[in-house]
């Protein structure tokens, strides 16, 4: 099995190299940015880790996108060497939760080259730490468990669908990424609006629910994903 491991995390060692390479030019990009604020706002008085916070969520969405290929290319090669889709299944996700360590180290580097940069060249400024909500541990456990899942899920409905699983997941990917975000600043400018009222009843609703409880509302979607990634490929014909 660790043999098998091994030379599976190899053979799609490219997805992790290119995650990496997103993720460290989202960082430069966003250091990039500050120094320009900074140059033409010389009344700013302090700094922000923009850069890691964009390389954070840059991340993340090579994840999902770099998973999706992976798990199909993955699936018909380790299936067509003969392994079951349980073993599949295990050792993608070893695979996936390796990469994310990885991933999670290298962001953990590039936030304290940012934060050291900014104090040698903005000395008289503060450094506003804008990724302060990544030390709250349901965002932690969040990120372990999900991500993983949404990967594997999202791999498995385009192995199963193609491309109507494309189109839906582009719509998604719209939704949340565009719509979520307009909806949650609608909703903070005018909070007797629907939308900030829902806004506003779901975000007391989570957060007021025990730390236990949330947890576990975390690993109960974990596991949703799973389940479902196993119904998609129980009977997924190898593809050539």
């Amino acid at each position: 099995m660790i043999k098998r491991i091994f030379d599976t995390w190899k053979l799609n060692i490219s997805e992790l190299y290119g995650i990496l390479a997103v993720i460290f030019g989202a960082e430069i990009f966003g250091i990039i940015i500050v120094a320009i604020i900074l140059h033409f706002d010389e009344t700013a008085t302090t700094c922000a880790t923009l850069g890691t916070m964009m390389a954070v969520f840059a991340g993340a969405l090579m994840n999902i996108v770099f998973g999706i290929v992976a798990f199909s290319y993955s699936f018909n090669t380790m299936v067509s060497w003969g392994s079951t889709r349980k073993e599949f299944l295990i050792v993608d996700s070893i695979i996936a939760y390796l990469n994310l360590a990885i991933e999670m180290v290298a962001l953990l580097i590039l936030y304290f080259l940012e934060t050291m940069l900014y104090k040698i060249l903005y000395a008289d400024r503060e450094c506003e730490d804008i990724i302060v909500f990544l030390a709250d541990y349901r965002i932690i456990l969040a990120i372990i468990f999900i991500l993983p899942t949404i990967r594997m899920f999202c791999g498995a409905l385009v192995l199963k669908f193609r491309k109507k699983a494309s189109w839906f997941l582009w719509a998604m990917w719209i939704a949340v990424c565009v719509g979520l975000p307009n909806c949650i600043s609608n909703a903070f400018e005018q909070p007797n609006s629907l939308s900030g009222k829902v806004v506003h009843s779901v975000g007391s609703f989570v957060t007021g629910l025990p730390g236990i409880v949330q947890v576990a509302c975390i690993v109960l979607t974990a596991c949703v994903f799973v389940g479902g990634t196993v119904l998609l490929i129980r009977k997924q014909a190898v593809e050539a």
